[in-house]
């Protein structure tokens, strides 16, 4: 079969390698830099122009959605294919697909909400309130506690059968009353939907080989941060008959915090039988002097796989470490030498990045920008979907969809205010608990109710 030259031509040759592989499970281990986008991306062209493959026979799985489409959009331009039903976005995302189609194709109502972290933390302190646990619990650590025992697959019955301490017994006793919200708001939270697809992989085997049937060939990116969940959900969608290929890096893996687990990627190969590994090493991003410092840092890791990061680019200056009394000394280091370097080549502030852990630690670096009249652009503070005035009209179009979503509904009942006071929303909330109905109900037949 001739490959063609617009999607091989310009990689490298393990870069080739991994892109025209499909003989067994495949593991692709991507040092940073390496083009391990470019890897899945040409070989996602490859299966669909070359191999002549459906998009919807293809099941790739990325961490964001702004990578899910610009992996949708550099594949059409390979391919010159549109490639609509195409499966490809977040595990999230794949999720929510799943349970629809699942859902349509057993009759059931195709229509839930899914909770956000702020829903989920709302509706977590609510439960703490009407519990009176707030001195000896907090929505935020309860919130961290649901999501932890989601990601290991363990629900509220099975957690409360282990408890061994009254902390572990309230936390029990919130994440079961969360559970049994949701459900009656026909509910998701983002932990759910990994859940609630596994179940459904498990429950319904005539389903699942369905779509093993469907996803003839599954890719994933960032595999060093997937979860559990996300590692039973794609055992069960693979079968000998499709071909999978994994893309990660142990070395990259920084969201333990957040669940993912690095033995994910470290035993693929003994998960996946026939394992294939291909490693990148080649880098096109760094100089030599910076993989060096890199190369040497990582190495002291004790789990991890062997790999070494090389470049063609000899020069570069060292790497600098500079060590200040406090973050409002580090911020004037920072204005200073972006001040020095743009007076001594001539560079615009474009030129210029800072990148620092966490949202929190923005303060002193705009305060000194502000100060020496530094204009800068802060990316990724706020995100769209968190902004008040959106997820206020989400809101409603999810009270629309689903009359069932409580917290939607408690979120725009006096949004706009509309002069309804926390009594009479807890009245409406009450009789729809008596009553068993939703809160719109509720509200419209406030007349039964409203003179007790």
């Amino acid at each position: 079969m001739n490959a063609d030259l617009n999607i091989l031509s310009n990689l490298n040759d393990k870069q080739n390698e991994a892109v025209l592989y499909f003989d067994s499970p495949l593991l692709v281990l991507a040092g940073a830099g390496s083009g391990k986008t470019r890897v899945l991306t040409h070989k996602i062209a490859y299966i669909i122009k070359e191999l002549r493959v459906s998009p919807y026979n293809i099941f790739a799985v990325t961490f964001t959605n702004k990578a899910a489409d610009e992996m949708k959009q550099r594949v059409e331009f390979l391919t010159s294919i549109p490639i609509r039903g195409m499966w490809v976005g977040t595990f999230h995302s794949m999720c929510v697909r799943i349970i629809k189609q699942h859902r349509r194709e057993t009759s059931k109502n195709q229509d839930f909400s899914i909770y956000d972290a702020d829903d989920s933390k709302h509706l977590v302190k609510k439960i703490i309130e009407e519990n009176q646990l707030e001195k000896l619990i907090d929505a935020k650590s309860a919130c961290k506690s649901i999501s932890k025992m989601k990601n290991a697959m363990i629900m509220p019955e099975d957690f409360a059968k282990k408890v061994s301490s009254p902390d572990e017994s309230n936390i029990a006793l919130v994440y079961r009353k969360y559970q049994e919200i949701l459900y009656r708001n026909n509910a998701f939270d983002f932990d759910d939907l990994l859940l609630e697809t596994v179940g459904i992989l498990k429950r319904d085997p005539a389903f699942r080989e369905k779509l093993q049937t469907i996803f003839k060939y599954i890719l994933v990116d960032e595999y060093q941060d997937t979860n559990y969940v996300q590692y039973v959900m794609l055992k069960l969608l693979y079968a000998e008959k499709n071909h999978i290929t994994v893309v990660g890096d142990d070395d990259q893996s920084i969201y333990g915090f957040r669940g993912a687990e690095v033995g994910n990627i470290l035993k693929f190969d003994s998960d996946f039988k026939k394992t294939h590994i291909v490693k990148l090493e080649q880098n096109y991003r760094s100089t030599k002097i910076i993989l060096d410092a890199a190369n040497k840092i990582i190495s002291n890791n004790i789990n991890r796989r062997d790999k070494n990061l090389w470049c063609e680019e000899k020069s570069g200056d060292k790497v600098k470490v500079v060590f200040t009394e406090d973050e409002r000394r580090e911020a004037q280091f920072i204005v200073d030498e972006i001040e020095k370097k743009r007076r001594a080549d001539n560079l615009s502030l474009n030129d210029f990045a800072v990148l620092y852990r966490t949202n929190a630690q923005s303060r002193p670096f705009e305060e000194q920008f502000r100060r020496h009249n530094i204009r800068y652009t802060v990316v990724g503070a706020i995100k769209f979907f968190e902004r008040k005035e959106i997820k206020d009209l989400l809101a409603y179009l999810s009270v629309i969809v689903n009359p069932a979503d409580s917290i939607s509904f408690n979120r725009v009942i006096n949004t706009p205010r509309r002069g309804l006071g926390d009594k009479a929303v807890i009245e409406i909330e009450k009789y729809s608990k008596e009553k068993n109905i939703t809160m719109i109900e509720s509200a419209l037949r406030h007349e039964e109710y409203k003179d007790n």
